[in-house]
């Protein structure tokens, strides 16, 4: 089991669940991070995924999803800032999202401002994200439309992990 086992999950796997329907009715979904669990997995009513994870298998696939319609997938093995883009994304995931150190924020924050809808969510515990977030936020680049904070358990879950408490934000490019 590895140390971060718990976040594939059920009681974890809600996330993407979670931030899949906050991009439902959008075009493109680009997607940092996503591991082995991408948004490509879970979203509804959306053209195309593009997942960027330096770890995650890259794929190029169209997929029937459920209801009817097909779902261009992307996945691509590269960080971030070595990602150019071929068109914009209305929607951005970043879950679990690490903060300092793991990537650029003025790389992030740039994808940010050419997003509609953007999901965020991380551990509340975990200073990198924290003091990311912090930052991310106060830039007021979109409001925050959505604030929850939850804390996981179930199968799999330790108990009391640090890392089960999560704040997860919604910013939404006003109207």
């Amino acid at each position: 089991m590895s140390d971060f086992s718990y976040l594939n999950t059920a009681a974890l796997r809600t996330r993407q669940v979670l931030a899949a329907h906050f991009m439902r009715g959008l075009y493109h979904v680009l997607e940092i991070g996503g591991g082995e669990n991408p948004i490509s997995n879970h979203v509804r009513g959306v053209e195309r995924v593009t997942v960027v994870d330096p770890v995650i298998r890259s794929l190029v696939a169209v997929r029937h999803v459920p209801g009817g319609g097909m779902l261009d997938v992307r996945h691509m093995a590269m960080r971030i800032e070595d990602y150019e883009p071929d068109e914009t994304a209305d929607g951005l995931v970043m879950l679990g999202f690490e903060g300092d150190g793991h990537c650029d924020l003025d790389v992030v924050c740039r994808f940010i401002e050419k997003a509609t809808v953007t999901v965020l969510e991380a551990s509340c515990n975990h200073a990198p994200a924290v003091r990311a977030i912090g930052r991310i936020l106060a830039r007021e680049i979109y409001p925050v439309a959505v604030h929850l904070h939850t804390t996981y358990r179930g199968a799999g879950v330790p108990e009391g992990h640090a890392f089960c408490a999560r704040n997860f934000y919604v910013l939404r490019r006003p109207t």
